[in-house]
């Protein structure tokens, strides 16, 4: 393309000059010369300036840069190289008087770099000359440049008898600081020495970025020669300007406070905070004292002076801060907060050490934790490309997360994050080798390592792989049946969030144990409980792409979108068709079946991946249930983004003929008319409190909207009458707060004086207690 691209520039300045070229062929060649600039071809640039046309090497120009700024700001704001052929061809028509000039910009101002030394020595030396051509960039090509002698040559004009001089030194010395060029650093103390008292320029921040001894000694023999001279606002400053550049270097430097000290006036005390926490020099101590009793900057200060570590230190703040009240210099508040800290620290210095120690233990921790992530951050590129390089990278990751947890014993932050990264890591590396490498056995022992970490969905992986990938009915049911006998105890009930779902998982377990150990498929009565956790159970499918998914759920979206192109479902009949059995599969692609073909396939691709049913039944009475609230028409079509607005379709083909076929009883989950006992939220509450009053589970449970009937129904069923009342009388005053449409809150208190909130939804004209 880039040859195509450059005979058609070489063909349109051949066919007429462009100056005596209608306007449509100019325009043409400017767009080539840009497509141009944007592949930043060497073959069009040589064409280009052969030509000396400069109205086309602007073009070229404008296609550089815009290319430029994508690789710089795409590549972390760091410029990119430009490319070797380019600046061959910029170096021979350097010296072509009319586009050479010209040229620079494409090392100076697109985002990119040239690397040539020869292409920089004559750009240098044409900066130098103080005559540059018309048209020419030359400082920001040449301080753009990466040749291996670039930083040497600036250093060394630093020093020659034509140093630069105003803006042009300044930026000289900006580019070596950025570069934190070491060896610049004695040439920038000369420039900076030679510089009138009161305008150090740009040289402080620069010596501070290179970061050096010798750079810091250079700023304190500036700082002392300010002391020196006439002193005048302008020489503050500048003396607050290097102070604060010294303040930058890092600790391992060595900078005396009371050298620093003695060369500024007597009012700048607010770097002792700084070389107090970064240096624990104690130097810097009466200066952090007088700080402490000024309002302004009493905060930073007091968390200086603790920082120091020392009793001693601590009793003269505690001194100074007894003046500061005295003096009515202070908050009371900031008084109280600092002796209280104070007094604490005074009486248990070891307590203090071992806060800290726990604190940089969590420090080191944290550090240690980013590399690992960074790590994993690799290890996943690798998933498409190399599979087994990617499983070895994440089961070193896993070793290295388990050993860095055992280093760190005795942090909080370190146990759970250590917990969390290996449950999560686990699981997901165990879903990978057992659905894309289909090594179910070996995904086994990961499944359990998951399980180990407080993975809860582990345990069903494990009996899920027994059950689809290695075939054993037996051993699959044995599974299941310990994820019974490990269900949370009646007595976790009400303080289990998550009870509504476990509670739906509770059935899910019966009725697949009952499908393995007699081939019994559910059917029966299905209740609210059993639809209200489904769209839990479906957004947790949701979360991660291991069935390589993501193509459906672009379509999807591509399809709901106004004027959205219909959905291929032949394509989603393909990729679901080739998921393996799992309940993890169903949970992955349940939103898409309302795209397949019809309601055969739609029932087949359910009974493959649930062939006990009751997620099925759950989902579909789910559906039933939103399909009947005009209100809820959002959610349907989030939950079966392909069902049609209206009539036929083979979802709600599919529906009927598995509710027919299962004989599924919906009695339960029929709307009900108005509760006229429950017509607004104040009533509902007046009859939930009576209700348990009486022991009267049934009334009680029906103020409760199904979500929270399974937390609660446990806690309450397990109340005596008598618990009952003592509950029931609990709460002492209840008021509306405010409200929303159908959602209404209240707050209520209870006799020993807590407070809480409860959240009503009204149904039909029926309020219920949706949270509290």
């Amino acid at each position: 393309m880039t040859k195509l691209f450059a005979a058609a520039i070489a063909a349109l300045l051949s066919c007429t000059a462009l100056a005596q070229a209608p306007a449509n062929t100019n325009n043409q060649a400017s767009e080539l010369a840009r497509k141009l600039g944007q592949e930043r071809s060497a073959e069009g640039l040589e064409t280009i300036l052969s030509s000396g046309n400069v109205d086309l090497l602007s073009a070229y120009d404008h296609g550089f840069y815009e290319t430029g700024m994508r690789l710089y700001t795409s590549g972390g704001n760091k410029r990119a190289p430009v490319p070797a052929d380019v600046e061959a061809v910029m170096l021979r028509h350097y010296q072509d008087p009319v586009v050479g000039p010209r040229i620079t910009g494409l090392c100076g101002k697109s985002g990119m770099a040239c690397q040539t030394q020869a292409l920089f020595d004559l750009m240098l030396a044409e900066w130098r000359s103080g005559k540059p051509r018309p048209g020419a960039s030359l400082g920001d090509a040449v301080l753009s440049f990466q040749a291996p002698g670039a930083d040497a040559a600036l250093i060394a004009w630093l020093d020659a008898a034509d140093a630069p001089t105003g803006g042009a030194l300044d930026s000289v010395i900006q580019t070596l600081g950025v570069r934190k060029s070491a060896g610049a650093a004695p040439a920038i103390a000369a420039a900076m020495a030679k510089a009138p008292p009161g305008k150090s320029g740009n040289a402080p921040w620069a010596l501070s970025q290179i970061g050096t001894a010798a750079a810091a000694e250079a700023l304190l023999v500036r700082l002392e020669s300010l002391k020196r001279a006439p002193p005048s606002k302008e020489i503050t400053e500048d003396a607050r300007r290097i102070a604060g550049s010294l303040a930058q270097f890092p600790p391992t430097v060595p900078i005396s406070y009371a050298r620093l000290r003695a060369t500024l006036p007597e009012n700048i005390r607010e770097y002792s905070v700084q070389w107090l926490l970064q240096r624990k020099d104690l130097a810097a101590v009466p200066d952090a004292l007088v700080l402490l009793v000024e309002p302004a900057t009493y905060s930073g200060a007091i968390n200086a002076l603790v920082a120091t570590d020392s009793p001693e230190v601590w009793k003269q703040a505690r001194a100074a801060l007894e003046k500061g009240k005295n003096d009515g210099r202070l908050q009371p508040n900031q008084y109280s907060y600092a002796i209280s800290m104070l007094d604490a620290k005074i009486a248990d210095p070891a307590k203090h050490l071992a806060e800290k120690q726990a604190i940089q233990k969590d420090a080191d921790f944290r550090t240690h934790s980013d590399l690992l992530g960074r790590d994993l951050l690799e290890a996943r590129k690798l998933k498409e490309s190399n599979p087994q390089a990617y499983v070895m990278a994440v089961r070193e990751y896993l070793a290295a997360t388990e050993k860095l947890g055992a280093d760190y014993p005795d942090s909080r932050s370190a146990k759970f994050a250590v917990e969390l990264a290996l449950r999560e890591n686990s699981m997901e590396l165990a879903h990978y080798v057992r659905f894309r490498q289909k090594k179910p056995r070996e995904a086994l022992d990961l499944y359990a390592a998951a399980e180990a970490h407080g993975q809860m969905f582990a345990a069903l992986a494990i009996a899920d792989t027994w059950q689809y990938d290695l075939g054993d009915k037996q051993r699959a049911l044995a599974e299941y049946k310990k994820m019974v006998a490990r269900a949370p105890s009646r007595e976790d009930a009400g303080k289990n969030e998550n009870l509504a779902l476990q509670a739906w998982g509770q059935r899910w377990l019966a009725a697949q144990i009952d499908y393995l150990a007699t081939g019994k498929k559910f059917g029966g009565t299905l209740y609210p409980e059993d639809t209200a956790p489904m769209m839990l159970v479906l957004s947790a499918g949701q979360q991660s792409d291991t069935f390589g998914l993501s193509a459906l759920a672009r379509r999807t979206q591509s399809a709901r979108g106004a004027g959205g192109k219909p959905a291929d479902r032949a394509e989603f009949q393909s990729a679901l068709s080739a998921l393996p059995s799992s309940v993890f599969a169903l949970q992955a692609s349940i939103l898409y079946v309302s795209y397949l073909p019809g309601a055969r396939a739609i029932l087949a691709h359910l009974a493959r991946q649930d062939p006990a049913g009751f997620a099925t039944a759950s989902y579909f009475a789910l559906l039933d249930q939103v399909g009947r609230s005009p209100e809820a028409a959002g959610y349907l079509s989030m939950l079966a983004p392909g069902m049609s607005a209206g009539g036929s379709d083979p979802m709600r083909e599919a529906k009927t003929r598995f509710f027919s076929e299962r004989r599924i009883d919906m009695k339960a989950l029929a709307p009900k008319p108005a509760d006229k006992r429950m017509s607004s939220p104040q009533a509902t509450w007046d009859l939930f409190i009576a209700s348990l009053r009486k022991a009267d589970l049934a009334t009680a449970m029906s103020c409760l909207t199904p979500q929270i009937q399974a937390r609660f129904r446990p806690l309450f069923s397990q109340m005596s009458p008598a618990e009952m009342r003592t509950a029931a009388d609990s709460f002492k005053a209840f008021k509306l707060s405010g409200g929303f449409g159908e959602y209404q809150e209240a707050f209520v208190v209870r006799s020993d004086g807590k407070a809480g909130s409860v959240t009503f939804v009204n149904s039909g004209g029926t309020w219920r207690i949706d949270e509290m």
